[in-house]
């Protein structure tokens, strides 16, 4: 499952990508405790619009989605919206919105998750490389 899941991702990218597309493979080396993000993040981004990929959007959407995008100046902003997560403990999460930040130049990855209804919110860090 792991591997199909991995293989269809830069799969779904790879063929996803055009010329000037730019390609960000990002490992999250700090998550969160209390979970609501996977290990590995990709994210494209070509003309003015974004399109990302985890195993929780996997989860809900079987593919890649469109995410919005901002230029931030230093780093890029992506933030979207998932509905049919659910809770190990609590059952359905109501929509969980995530945000996250790509450094342009330092290749970080912060990333915030704000669960409906919870009190917590779910924060990790990691690393990006651009893939040429």
């Amino acid at each position: 499952m792991k591997t199909r899941y991995w293989t269809s991702a830069l799969i779904a990218l790879a063929f996803a990508g055009a010329a000037n597309a730019q390609v960000y493979l990002c490992d999250v080396t700090n998550p969160s405790p209390d979970g609501w993000m996977g290990s590995k993040m990709y994210f494209e981004i070509k003309d003015g619009t974004a399109i990302a990929y985890d195993p929780y959007i996997h989860k809900i959407h079987d593919q890649p989605i469109e995410v919005k995008l901002k230029d931030a100046g230093e780093f890029w902003k992506m933030t979207w919206t998932l509905r049919g997560l659910s809770s190990s403990n609590q059952g359905s999460a109501g929509p969980t919105k995530y945000r996250v930040l790509v450094g342009k130049t330092n290749m970080k990855l912060r990333i915030n998750v704000s669960l409906s209804g919870y009190d917590n919110s779910p924060r990790g860090t990691g690393v990006c490389k651009l893939e040429k």
